[in-house]
């Protein structure tokens, strides 16, 4: 049976075998794009060779999930049938992969011998190790998994059950979950935390666009100061959060990062070749994040806009468009095909007043639009927030964003970085209108206007010294801010530490947190097949989605803004949906820490932790606790 390890591996201590696994698998990626690019003729001499190399990997990574998508469609996707295939494509791929090793060293020579400025090197050392404090985090697991609750977890269940089976009380897994697919590559070889650090690199491919973006702007500098403000940590850009976890953030803002490298390079180059590689690479994009799904709108405005500018036929420009669209929604349309067999809804959970939706309502409908508008953001006010202030400064932002934009354009005479101040916008406010400020939605457009400013920045400064040392400075307070974060949490950093060099074992190093060895616990007093019912978590912890990963089992959860599969509108439907579930466990605190935590009131809000405290109470015995953490069995439930 697949059981996930969450430290050394074969002797080896997570800064070892995990780093060496990514490689391994960036170089898988980058040796299948390098192919399917020839395949599917995309290849474009009008790339430099890091650019095309880039976008060959973020190609070779996008058709990467079609290996366990398709083993669970035919209910194959087990670790040694994923490992198997992986293996195979990697021999298939062998002298693709040795052109690859000669043409890196070759570059390495090259690159030796290049004189860097001493300035560059100061700016080279300072980011590394805000960087390599990223990564010590990401080497490690915390309390509650690092992935949001289903980002790790939901790829471990499909590989116990073997296809991408419905997970009912988990409805982020009822969309675009592309990048989980390589998530579940890497735990198919027994290593989550290298799982972890494929969203880590891809923040560094993120990093990189940016700075291949700007170097076609006209700019290099400006991406280096774009980057360093980036990583500046704030209320609104907070990299150093996304960063070390299991996300699929940085994945999406990779792909779309590169799609406008292709659309700069198309630009100067108008070809239909080049446009599909804008279209490919947004269309994975949003396979890895359904949230992205405004680039796609954005674009096509944006390239209707352009093709009309200069005046192409509107037939010929609605036939561009077109196969554009059908370019980028093909990776989508994977995921829709998946929603449709699992729930009878493609757009699952929208449009269910329409389309008939398994285990959902109307009314659900409304509690989960009410929550993702206006709740999911600016938790921290909760309910002293009203929806009247909430709507209003959805709209005040978007207005905000709307005169920045304007502000930047009026600044800037340079046609491209107009384009592509309105392209941002576009995605940014479609963004704003489907999720409200929620930021780290924005995360993609946020780094486009960063990069349109430091490359206004860049035209005023004329002095290149005089750049750099912004740069240097930016980069520097990026730095102080990252160290005063771990200066109030200096443990952390030193547990985080120790186990990436394997000098402790998780188990070990998180001996004294009560929730990892709650967790243990429940490894230990449940069978593998266990399913349990985590309830209430978000109303307690915050923890919206909390998955099984850190426990490995089957779990439901109760969290009434996100699910309708346990029902808590009424007791008699909450206790049929228990038992129809089939659930033998249930994980509850004795305390509601943050009872108010959706901001808003609805009846299953309110049901939710009373219904599971009286649910232990009348039908179950703690076998564990630990502090406010219990677990119980369930009894036979009374159907009167």
């Amino acid at each position: 049976m697949f059981e996930p390890s969450f430290g050394s591996a074969f002797g080896f201590p997570p800064v070892v075998h995990a780093i060496f696994f990514a490689c391994l698998f960036w170089l898988f990626a980058l040796s299948l794009g390098r192919r399917l690019v020839i395949i599917f003729r995309l290849r474009s001499d009008d790339f430099t060779e890091l650019e095309s190399n880039l976008i060959a990997m973020v190609i070779g990574t996008g058709f990467l999930q079609l290996v366990p998508y398709l083993l669970g469609s035919i209910h194959a996707l087990t670790a040694n049938t994923v490992r198997l295939a992986c293996l195979l494509l990697m021999l298939l791929l062998l002298p693709e992969t040795v052109r690859v090793f000669i043409r890196a060293g070759q570059w390495l020579r090259t690159a030796l011998k290049t004189a860097v400025p001493t300035a560059l090197k100061i700016w080279s050392i300072i980011f590394s190790a805000v960087l390599a404090i990223f990564l010590v985090h990401a080497l490690s697991f915390g309390s509650f998994g690092d992935d949001d609750g289903y980002h790790l977890s939901a790829p471990t269940r499909w590989l116990h059950e073997n296809t991408l089976s419905y997970l009912p009380t988990y409805t982020n897994t009822n969309a675009s979950m592309g990048f989980e697919m390589l998530y579940a590559i890497a735990l198919s070889f027994n290593e989550p935390v290298a799982a972890k650090l494929l969203h880590y690199s891809s923040g560094l491919w993120t990093l990189l666009s940016i700075g291949l973006c700007a170097r076609r702007l006209g700019d290099p500098t400006a991406g280096i100061i774009a980057i360093s403000a980036l990583l500046i940590s704030n209320p609104v850009v907070n990299l150093s959060f996304i960063f070390p976890l299991a996300y699929v953030d940085f994945p999406s803002c990779w792909a779309a990062m590169l799609s406008v490298l292709g659309w700069l390079v198309w630009r100067r180059h108008p070809s239909q070749q080049l446009l599909s590689i804008v279209a490919l690479c947004a269309g994975i994009a949003v396979s890895f994040k359904l949230t992205a799904a405004p680039l796609i709108i954005a674009w096509i405005c944006t390239i209707a806009l352009e093709l009309r500018s200069r005046r192409v036929p509107w037939l010929e420009t609605l036939r561009q468009l077109s196969g554009f669209s059908a370019i980028a929604a093909a990776p989508v349309c994977l995921w829709l095909l998946r929603n449709f067999v699992v729930t009878g809804n493609p757009l699952y959970p929208m449009l269910a007043d329409f389309i008939k939706t398994r285990d959902w309502s109307a009314g659900q409908a409304e509690i989960f639009s009410r929550y993702m508008h206006y709740y999911a953001w600016g938790v921290a006010s909760g309910a002293q927030l009203g929806e009247l202030a909430r709507k209003t400064s959805v709209i005040l932002t978007t207005l905000l964003v709307a005169g920045i934009a304007g502000l930047l354009a009026s600044r800037t005479r340079d046609t491209t970085s107009r384009i592509l101040i309105l392209f941002a916008t576009i995605f940014t406010v479609v963004s704003a209108f489907l999720t409200g400020l929620y930021f780290r939605y924005w995360l993609f457009g946020i780094i486009c206007f960063t990069l349109v400013g430091a490359i206004m920045l860049c035209r005023l400064v004329q002095e290149a010294g005089h750049r750099l040392a912004t740069a240097i400075a930016l980069i520097s307070i990026a730095l102080v801010v990252q160290v005063d974060r771990e200066r109030r949490e200096p443990q952390r950093l030193v547990t985080d530490l120790n186990i990436a060099t394997g000098v402790l074992t998780s188990e070990r190093a998180h001996a004294g947190d009560p929730v990892w060895r709650f967790w243990v616990r429940v490894r230990e007093l449940t069978p593998p097949n266990a399913k349990i019912l985590v309830s209430a978590f978000y109303t307690t912890f915050g923890a919206s989605s909390f998955g099984c990963f850190p426990i490995d089992r089957q779990c439901y959860t109760t969290d009434s803004h996100l699910q309708r599969f346990i029902r808590l509108d009424t007791w008699p439907a909450f206790l049929e949906s228990v038992r129809g579930a089939g659930i033998q466990y249930v994980i509850i605190s004795n305390q509601q820490f943050t009872a108010n935590r959706q901001g808003f009131t609805f009846t299953e809000g309110i049901n939710e932790y009373p219904f599971c405290a009286r649910l232990v109470e009348e039908y179950a015995e703690v076998i564990a606790a630990d502090e406010h953490l219990l677990l119980y069995r369930l009894r036979t439930l009374d159907p009167s």
